[in-house]
């Protein structure tokens, strides 16, 4: 099978399953690293947080990354 029509896929390729997924994060982790609700500071029991209205690295909007497998179908209506 090819991944998505680069070459072979895993584990006869470097390419992704047509099911397979990318395990990151949706975050923007330049701007902010590690805990959005401790930027720049360890996230430990007594640091100060951010309110998740106030943290600018949280999308505003419900996010899941999908399979290219799984987006297909509705990238052909």
């Amino acid at each position: 099978m090819m991944g998505f029509f680069q070459g072979d896929v895993y584990p006869k390729g470097p390419y992704r399953m047509e099911h397979g997924i990318q395990r990151g994060s949706v975050l923007d982790m330049p701007m902010y690293p590690g805990d959005p609700l401790t930027p720049g500071y360890g996230a430990t029991k007594d640091a100060k947080r951010l309110d998740i209205a106030d943290a600018p690295t949280i999308m505003k909007i419900p996010v899941m990354p999908i399979s290219y497998g799984d987006a297909l179908p509705s990238l052909k209506l």
